[in-house]
């Protein structure tokens, strides 16, 4: 195989969920692919003669930078629409005055829903490129356990995992998702 300088990764790329883009990613995009197998070593022998794959794991981290609240549904695995209403919010602070603002809302607690699964493809393009490398998940669900955090002297970003699901409707060997690399430009 010969060496190419065009093949070096360097930076991250964009994310689409459900076909929307998420907006402005922050620091490292991680996809994972991991396989469980399962040795057999017969009694008498001194290692395995045999290995099994018993499972399948496939993962995406990425770091939200923008706050929309479609993107922090998503994060959360919740199931709920966003809703909007004019006016104050029922709540009333005093310091408040929302009487002539529209407001987007996203409730949750309480469900026993099953989290949504989202089609997901991260696209990154090489340096100095218009080629791209390319990772779907067919269909995935949040993992996260969301923390939103509010920093003084820092940015706030939104951590998100996602785990592909295996879609046994489709052909082995292409039920969670693929990795695809654009060869020309």
């Amino acid at each position: 195989m010969a060496r190419d300088v065009g093949n070096i990764i360097l930076g991250t790329g964009r994310l689409w969920i459900n076909d929307v883009e998420v907006g402005y990613l922050s620091g490292d995009v991680e996809f994972s692919y991991a396989r469980e197998k399962l040795d057999f070593k017969p009694s008498g022998v001194l290692g395995p003669v045999a290995q099994f794959v018993i499972g399948e794991n496939a993962e995406l981290k990425a770091s939200l930078a923008e706050f929309k609240l479609a993107n922090l549904k998503l994060a959360m695995g919740v199931t709920t629409a966003i809703n909007s209403f004019s006016g104050a919010p029922s709540y009333n602070p005093a310091s408040f005055d929302g009487t002539t603002k529209i407001h987007d809302y996203l409730t949750f607690g309480g469900s026993t829903a099953v989290d949504e699964t989202l089609a997901l493809r991260f696209e990154h393009i090489r340096p100095n490129s218009t080629k791209k490398v390319v990772v779907i998940l067919y269909s995935a669900v949040s993992l996260s356990d969301f923390a939103l955090a509010f920093h003084e002297t820092d940015f706030n970003l939104s951590n998100v995992t996602f785990r592909g699901l295996a879609n046994d409707a489709r052909p082995v060997g292409d039920q969670i998702g693929m990795v695809i690399e654009q060869e020309s430009e």
